[in-house]
């Protein structure tokens, strides 16, 4: 039913932003640990806290910010939070002015940041606070956000 739904609202409005939105995934609570700039986050897939992500898929995260500085560069820097240490998750794209819907440099306004990444068949069953930054080419932090996240095989 949620399917045919998606299919008719795509399809007969025209309405492209509306669409991405409601087919990408959820708006999550998360923590924020930044400057106040994120309007939301959202993953896919992702229906409820903890985000439960499978061994061997993709997942999404679409951030949506305002800024107010101007970046030359943005780079993402995500860590796994275990015990308290937060430990470096290499993304493949890190670089968030290539293939991740950013244009740069920023100019400060509102912009949306989407990128796609692995789950890998080897990571452990766990389950871990993650912590997500688009800092920019002085290490400046542009967004900063934490939410609970779980990998299942």
């Amino acid at each position: 039913m949620v399917a045919f739904l998606t299919n008719f609202i795509c399809t007969v409005l025209p309405i492209m932003y509306f669409c991405q939105d409601f087919v990408v995934g959820t708006k999550i609570t998360y923590t924020n640990c930044g400057p106040p700039s994120i309007l939301y986050v959202d993953m896919a897939p992702c229906d409820k806290l903890p985000c439960v992500f499978h061994k061997g898929t993709n997942a999404t995260v679409t951030i949506a910010f305002n800024t107010t500085q101007k970046a030359d560069a943005i780079t993402a820097k995500v860590y796994g939070i275990v015990a308290g240490i937060p430990i470096p998750y290499p993304l493949p794209k890190s670089n968030g002015c290539e293939d991740c819907n950013l244009t740069c440099p920023l100019q400060g306004g509102q912009y949306k940041y989407v990128n796609q990444f692995p789950v890998l068949q080897d990571y452990p069953d766990i389950k871990i606070a993650v912590k997500w930054e688009l800092v920019d080419q002085d290490q400046n932090p542009l967004v900063c956000f934490v939410f609970p996240m779980e990998i299942q095989g």
